[in-house]
């Protein structure tokens, strides 16, 4: 591992005359070199090294214009091995699921006891809480997102998770559908009924009740707002399930404004 005072060293043979305050140091960049001390460069907790430019100069690029290599600015001792999602924790139908599939996928069983948690508690959704202590309840809410090179079979683990997911909404969009036909008739004959009601002057009885517009129940959303999401929870008291193929493109949606 390259130490911090190999960095420091290496910049001084190319004149980018570092300086050190309180603790961190300041140098002029190598690789633009225009005599202010835009590079930032400071040791972290677990003894890695931290190379950072101000005008976002590549870490590769700055590495390369001083000869260190940039694996070696990391400490190997503060990384933690990766370990395969213990599946001997999850109940069998459960671990059956996620050892079978991740078999015959081929991927990491991570793949899809992760998102398979957060649709498990999405199912729970808002019927359940977990006490802690007197009034610090709970609810099944689980954030889980992979991370893994390209190639790795993310996506395939992901469908496998939402197949079942989808095929529940699938069912709810269908009772929605035979709700609406129903709703539009049960409307057109209020409307028949109000219309005659009107034209009896005599009428002393209370007018015809509308019917009631049914909601589509729903469990799922993947391409969303917070500002859609608002009317979709006040339908949905047991809550939704969100759920994204790309975190890039959950990240993108913070910002993005979309009302239906």
């Amino acid at each position: 591992m390259t130490s911090l005072q190999q960095v420091i060293s290496a910049l001084n043979a190319r004149d980018c005359a570092p300086k050190e305050y309180a603790g961190a140091w300041a140098a002029i960049c190598p690789i633009h070199h225009d005599e202010t001390s835009t590079l930032n460069i400071w040791e972290g907790p677990n003894e890695d090294i931290h190379v950072c430019c101000d005008q976002e100069c590549p870490l590769e690029s700055i590495c390369d214009a001083i000869e260190i290599d940039p694996s070696e600015l990391i400490n190997s001792k503060s990384f933690i091995p990766f370990r395969e999602f213990p599946t001997e924790v999850l109940p069998d139908p459960i671990r059956e699921f996620v050892e079978v599939g991740a078999r015959a996928i081929g991927c990491s069983s991570s793949y899809i006891a992760l998102p398979l948690l957060s649709a498990l508690a999405s199912a729970i959704g808002g019927t359940r809480q977990l006490r802690i202590e007197p009034g610090w309840n709970v609810s099944a809410i689980i954030w889980t997102a992979i991370v893994g090179e390209s190639g790795t079979k993310k996506t395939p683990a992901f469908n496998r998770v939402m197949k079942y997911v989808n095929e529940r909404q699938g069912k709810s969009f269908v009772q929605y559908e035979e709700e609406m036909t129903k709703y539009k008739v049960a409307l057109t004959h209020y409307k028949k009924d109000l219309a005659s009601w009107r034209l009896d002057k005599e009428n002393t009885k209370k007018p015809p009740s509308k019917p009631d517009r049914p909601k589509a129940m729903r469990n799922v959303v993947q391409d969303t707002t917070v500002e859609a999401l608002v009317p979709l929870l006040k339908d949905n008291h047991r809550g939704l399930l969100l759920a994204s193929d790309e975190l890039n493109g959950w990240f993108g949606s913070f910002d993005r404004y979309v009302t239906g």
